[in-house]
């Protein structure tokens, strides 16, 4: 009759699995992974729903980061080509100039050299 009772049991399979410690530590991994299995097993669709979250909010700002870099990159590159065509179009001017300035100073020479009447 004591050997049906819960606590014969008890003792009975704790002195089978190797004293208290040992039995102990058997439950508490039983659980530990029992718990763990039930309580991922319940969290799997948060994780993947809050992944798949993070990775669109990823590449979406990555988009928009590449695009605003390509659009800086562009705008440099058009005000880098339009001083260059001022810098060209100052040249000419200035190149113009100077031949205009040089003929009318020769003119303005053989005007005092060469009388007219």
């Amino acid at each position: 009759m004591a050997k049906d009772w819960a606590y014969a049991k008890a003792v009975s399979w704790i002195a089978e699995h190797g004293g208290p410690q040992k039995a102990l530590d058997i439950v508490k991994d039983y659980y530990t992974q029992k718990g763990f299995e039930s309580g991922m097993a319940s969290q799997r669709p948060i994780i993947a729903v809050v992944g798949g979250l993070c990775l669109a909010t990823g590449v979406i700002g990555k988009t928009i980061y590449d695009r605003a870099i390509q659009k800086r990159i562009v705008t440099i590159e058009a005000k880098n080509s339009n001083q260059k065509k001022v810098k060209e179009a100052e040249e000419e001017l200035i190149k113009a100039i100077s031949v205009t300035k040089e003929t009318d100073e020769a003119k303005e020479h053989f005007k005092q050299e060469i009388p007219t009447e």
